[in-house]
């Protein structure tokens, strides 16, 4: 019953281990009490004719690299029998351990040492100690790869970074040329809060990755989420994440975005479509930097660099009651105004040329020249898109002209409106964009107060009539 015991207890206490010195150190301290054990001595094959010794005694234990086993286990493991025997005064008892090639070995400098073991006692504990020596290699190996993994996951992040940095920003005119060599770098130093603004396209979220490009966080992850693709049902979710259970399709714990953010940056593009109930909790959230999941009954603390970015006009939106004041404050904090394409002749170049250059390298094709005719199509352009809208132009050039040597457009830049290359808009232009703007704040509301006619200004009868001519539907 003392030698099951003695066993059951081992294994127990090996199951536990993480180390190869830690198993010899369990065995020791259990044989040392149990069968007046002077020392334990494990040797195993670790690969390619080397081999590990390891002994523990009363001063603790030791780590020897050995290519050969000790003299002592030369019988036992000639036959792969276990062996209790006498040498140079001592008693040693010798167990092979199963498929390991190597050995363990138990001496005792005095008598009656040993006395409670037996054979059947010395292959029980080799047995045990040949498993947990199988675990430690498993979590030696699990932690390698763990390891190898971390280590791959930087490797990547600091490439996709490179290849995201915007070291390669193309900045030709004085107001570009100012917001990157001055603005950015001056803001990315502190962890304040950044509303970006311009027009669709202009490169908000090249500001914002070469803000956290320079800021302290550029080591950890960079968030990007677009509120107005989220569904309104799952902005709470997508958001701030949610527990098991919380909601009918919840099948697990989710992190949202702010939790992926933790400790890096976080872009909240279009943030004025967020819904009023989102803003509620991401107003909390900025204030106190805690969130509550979905389902939750606890908060959890994030530390999230956030800058959100918009081309729609928020003051209206606070006027008009669908966007909370308190957070267009708190959001408020550095605003940066990006400017159009259009008005900005110099980039519209610079850009050109980058943009050829690179889409020609990715097609694996010689970078074809540009005549001026083609420059001239491209600075008459009012570029409603901005850079975005640039850059699709360039890569429908290259595929529809071939594979010449210059880059010409086979075919016309149309656009939904008709802004002029100087920047200046018609009075029905800017009529049609003020009305379209007012039935976006009051989401498509004509009459009453916040309707789209109390924000311009007009009686309802005179927006409607307005609207059908210049064919505006409240969409």
């Amino acid at each position: 019953m003392e030698q099951l015991a003695l066993v059951a207890d081992l294994a127990v206490e090996l199951s536990r281990v993480h180390s190869a010195r830690r198993v010899v150190e369990v065995l020791f301290a259990a044989l040392r009490e149990r069968a007046a054990a002077s020392e334990v001595v494990l040797w195993y094959a670790t690969g390619e004719g080397r081999g590990l010794e390891i002994a523990c005694g009363p001063g603790g234990a030791r780590v020897v690299p050995s290519t050969r086993p000790s003299p002592d286990a030369g019988d036992a493991r000639s036959d792969g029998l276990p062996r209790l025997m006498k040498t140079r005064g001592a008693q040693l008892a010798i167990a092979p351990l199963a498929d390991d090639g190597g050995y363990l070995a138990i001496r005792a400098d005095r008598r009656p040492a040993l006395d409670g073991i037996d054979i059947e006692l010395l292959r029980a504990v080799a047995a045990i100690t040949s498993a947990a020596l199988r675990h430690v290699e498993v979590l030696e190996r699990v932690a390698t790869l763990s390891r190898k993994a971390h280590s791959e996951a930087r490797e990547l992040r600091r490439r996709l970074d490179e290849m995201e940095r915007t070291d390669e920003v193309v900045a030709a005119s004085p107001s570009t040329q100012r917001l990157f060599r001055e603005v950015v770098p001056a803001i990315a130093r502190h962890h304040t809060t950044v509303l970006l603004r311009g027009e669709t396209g202009t490169g908000k979220e090249v500001v914002a990755r070469r803000i956290h490009g320079l800021s302290s966080r550029s080591g950890r992850a960079f968030v990007q989420i677009n509120c107005g693709a989220i569904p309104e049902a799952l902005v709470e979710s997508t958001l701030f994440g949610h527990e098991r259970g919380s909601f009918t399709g919840a099948m697990s714990r989710h992190a949202g975005v702010f939790e992926r953010a933790h400790q890096g940056t976080l872009l909240l593009d279009e943030i004025g479509d967020l819904p009023p109930p989102a803003q509620v909790k991401l107003l909390r959230v900025l204030q106190t930097g805690e969130l509550e999941r979905v389902g939750a009954d606890r908060s959890v603390v994030v530390s999230v660099r956030v800058i959100a970015a918009t081309n729609r006009p928020l003051e209206r939106m606070v006027a008009a009651g669908t966007f909370r004041e308190d957070l267009y404050y708190r959001l408020n904090v550095f605003p940066i105004e990006i400017a159009p394409l259009r008005s900005r002749p110099e980039d519209l170049d610079a850009l050109t040329t980058y943009f050829v250059a690179r889409a020609a390298t990715r097609m694996g094709r010689n970078v074809p020249t540009m005549p001026e005719v083609t420059r001239r199509k491209l600075r008459r352009h009012s570029w409603p898109g901005n850079v975005r809208e640039l850059e699709n132009v360039i890569e429908r050039a290259l595929v529809l002209c071939g594979e010449g040597d210059e880059l010409r457009l086979p075919f016309a830049l149309t656009a939904s409106d008709t802004r002029r290359s100087s920047g200046v808009e018609s009075l029905a232009e800017t009529t049609k964009d003020a009305i379209a703007r007012a039935l976006v704040a009051s989401q498509g509301r004509i009459y009453g107060v916040g309707g789209a006619a109390a924000l311009l200004g007009l009686k309802p009868s005179t927006l409607q009539s307005k609207m059908a001519k210049l064919k505006i539907s409240r969409g």
